[in-house]
């Protein structure tokens, strides 16, 4: 299932959450084999993953981290990669480029410390905070052991 979900209940809300800014090119980053996809329907997919399990999505995708995707994108999903034991400043970082690339907004999915699976190590009250230094927080939604915030970028280029 990969970062920690225990159900593809857990990613799927993250996916389907990206609708709300209905269609226009998206990056899937940290896509891994490409589970998300499916439920990108209406969007120009790409994806980018550190691990080669990326060359198996069909379609526009390339190996790499937050600061080798190449473009500009109408959305940036985020489907767990917080889960794996990222800093405060590594988030932030990852945050900060992804608002300076997208036109007009981001989805984050992922599991906040007082979750069943205690992948985060950051409480929800953080994420909140965190996402309204990029931009407004358009939608909150909990589904299995995730949280999703769809957030409207006030640095995009759109």
């Amino acid at each position: 299932m990969g970062v920690g979900w225990l159900s593809p209940h857990d990613y799927i809300g993250t996916y389907r959450a990206a609708s709300w800014f209905r269609g226009g090119s998206i990056l899937d980053l940290g896509c891994g084999v490409g589970r998300g996809k499916q439920y990108l329907g209406r969007f120009d997919y790409y994806g980018c993953d550190l691990y080669e399990s990326v060359r198996e999505v069909k379609g526009k995708v390339w190996r790499g981290d937050h600061h080798s995707f190449r473009g500009d994108f109408d959305v940036i999903v985020m489907s767990g990669i917080f889960n794996v034991g990222y800093t405060e400043a590594q988030v932030f970082d990852v945050l900060d480029t992804v608002a300076q690339r997208v036109r007009k907004g981001f989805v984050v999915g992922y599991c906040p410390y007082d979750g069943p699976t205690r992948f985060s190590v950051f409480p929800r009250r953080w994420w909140h905070l965190l996402c309204r230094m990029f931009g407004t927080i358009v939608m909150k939604k909990r589904h299995g052991a995730t949280e999703t915030l769809v957030v409207e970028t006030f640095t995009g280029k759109g």
